[in-house]
């Protein structure tokens, strides 16, 4: 290993972006950019052991496998000493937003080709950021607009977006009905007050999407990760 190598981490839970990382790396002279090298990848952070896997810049996708916070991500990363570099398809904005947020130097777009993730790489390896004027403008407007939700206020809008209604969901995380309503009142004052009122169920399962807090990936009817209670839905 040369003195200018720079380790590198990944962690996402797709396997073939995790292979896509490591051939990328291996290009790097061959694109101009500094010598690196992938020393670990995982699915989330929690597999990566901190002693072996001690690396300069950490490459992490938005949603892991585990239902695990990204801003948490970020700041377990940090804290072994790698600077995080997060890859993103793009969308879920609000996503982005927290993992800046949290002290991620750099985002990437999974579209890009492999030179504009090396230089991504190469500069929050060398201390720097790597964000557009355009991305960070979008970015703090984002930030500035997403309301703090609870772990609990987040189920609830997870499972209502599986298909539930507030009795279903209140059995779901063994709650009264009316807890659920409260829960919901909450979430729709913190969006008014932040001049982002909704109005019907359904607007407000749009905005949860928009800004994050629920994962449309997940098809219709199966049990989001990370719920509690019981796994049968009814």
């Amino acid at each position: 290993m040369t003195e200018s190598e720079l380790r590198v981490v990944a962690v996402d839970e797709h396997p073939l972006t995790l292979l896509g990382i490591e051939h990328a790396t291996l290009l790097a002279s061959r694109h101009g950019a500094r010598p690196m090298r992938l020393v670990g990848a995982a699915p989330t952070v929690a597999d990566l052991d901190p002693q072996r896997h001690r690396a300069h810049v950490a490459v992490l996708g938005l949603r892991l496998l585990d239902g695990s916070s990204l801003a948490d991500n970020v700041v377990a990363l940090r804290a072994s000493g790698a600077e995080v570099l997060v890859q993103s398809d793009g969308q879920h904005v609000a996503l982005m937003a927290e993992a800046v947020g949290a002290g991620a130097r750099g985002i990437v777009f999974k579209h890009q080709p492999a030179e504009h993730f090396l230089a991504a790489v190469t500069a929050v390896g060398s201390g720097d950021s790597y964000l557009s004027v355009e991305l960070a403008t979008l970015l703090h407007t984002s930030r500035t607009t997403r309301p703090t939700l609870t772990a609990r206020e987040i189920e609830v809008l997870t499972l209502l977006y599986q298909g539930l209604v507030s009795k279903q969901v209140a059995r779901q995380l063994e709650l009264a009905e009316s807890t659920v309503k409260e829960h919901l009142k909450r979430i729709r004052s913190k969006y008014a007050a932040l001049g982002r009122p909704v109005k019907t169920r359904i607007e407000l399962l749009q905005r949860a999407v928009e800004d994050g807090y629920v994962d449309a990936s997940v098809p219709r009817g199966q049990v989001p990760r990370g719920t509690t209670g019981s796994t049968t839905l009814r």
